[in-house]
């Protein structure tokens, strides 16, 4: 997933460097301090990996805050996996250390630019930390310095954003609750028939919630979807977004309906919304891109996926494509 700039969430290092927060990493990670604690369960990776990073998205959209400690990150991450009863996996995660950058000697000038490709800082924000730091060393009477004193003094310009972070516990152990949701039964017994119609035939299909992971977690096949509309389509003619609208719309709608009496049963009236197509692909390459070129899968369903999103009326955290 590519995104702007203004949405990244920079890691600071001890050594002072940084690097933007990537939730795939970590779940990288996570899947391979699981292995070394002979676990396979992916799922606890998965769910850890996006709780994280929801907090993290939601601090930024909260405080404007997009910087965090990477030690402190990694200790909230292994308590959520010591009170999810994972502690031997928490002793492994923890087991890894980042390497420290290297060092060279660094005049006044160049400082802005350094901290733009050490730290992944846009030119506004490494020219006022460069800036910062200059007339650190000028106080000290330097006029050159190396890598490691100016990523040095950097962190200490940063650390403080990244402790009120840390002091508004936007990285508390959240996977530690337990969201007692009632039973899905119940649930889709209180929408109208249409969008019950959706869920009984199985074209969407309610995920458990999970401990690590508090969210409502749908379930769409296409396929199925079209089968009980009664829908045709065939490879005689192009297939487009317009042509699966009104479907689509019907669904969302039933999205929407089921997510929002999810809702009204936590105390926060509100939950992230993760979207799973789970055979998005077979149906894209099936009806839309016959013959077509390598990558035009994936572009096509990401397109109907964007297509989705703009009929609901809660925008989801994730969309996924293929379980």
């Amino acid at each position: 997933m590519i995104e702007s700039s203004i949405d990244n969430i920079h890691i600071l290092y001890p050594d002072g460097s940084s690097t933007v927060f990537d939730s795939s990493e970590l779940r990288s990670r996570l899947a391979r301090s699981l292995a070394e604690a002979n676990l396979d369960d992916l799922a606890v990776a998965d769910d850890l990996a996006l709780a994280v990073e929801f907090s993290l998205r939601s601090a930024l959209r909260e405080s404007g805050i997009r910087h965090v400690s990477a030690s402190e990150l990694d200790q909230a991450v292994a308590k959520s996996l010591e009170d999810a009863g994972f502690a031997l996996v928490a002793e492994k995660f923890l087991a890894f250390t980042p390497e420290a950058a290297g060092t060279h000697k660094l005049n006044n000038n160049e400082l802005a630019h350094f901290f733009s490709c050490a730290l992944l800082l846009d030119e506004s924000e490494s020219f006022l930390l460069g800036e910062k730091v200059k007339t650190a060393l000028l106080k000290l009477g330097m006029e050159k310095c190396s890598r490691t004193l100016a990523l040095e003094l950097a962190k200490e310009f940063r650390t403080l954003a990244a402790e009120e972070l840390l002091r508004k516990k936007h990285l508390s152990a959240s996977g530690s609750r337990k969201v007692l949701l009632p039973a899905v039964g119940s649930l889709i017994g209180k929408l109208d028939e249409k969008e019950q119609h959706f869920f009984t035939q199985g074209a969407i299909h309610l995920s458990g919630n999970s401990t690590l992971f508090p969210s409502v977690r749908v379930e769409i096949s296409l396929e199925k979807l079209l089968e009980i509309s009664g829908m045709k389509l065939t490879n005689d003619f192009p297939v487009t977004e317009l042509v699966l609208a009104p479907l689509l719309g019907a669904c969302a709608s039933a999205v929407d309906a089921i997510y929002e009496e999810m809702c009204k049963a936590v105390p926060e009236g509100k939950l992230p919304l993760v979207i799973t197509f789970t055979d998005m692909a077979v149906f894209v390459e099936k009806y839309f891109l016959a013959g077509k070129g390598e990558g035009a899968v994936e572009k096509c369903s990401r397109s109907l996926g964007v297509f989705f999103k703009g009929m609901l009326k809660n925008l989801p955290f994730r969309i996924r494509y293929g379980k």
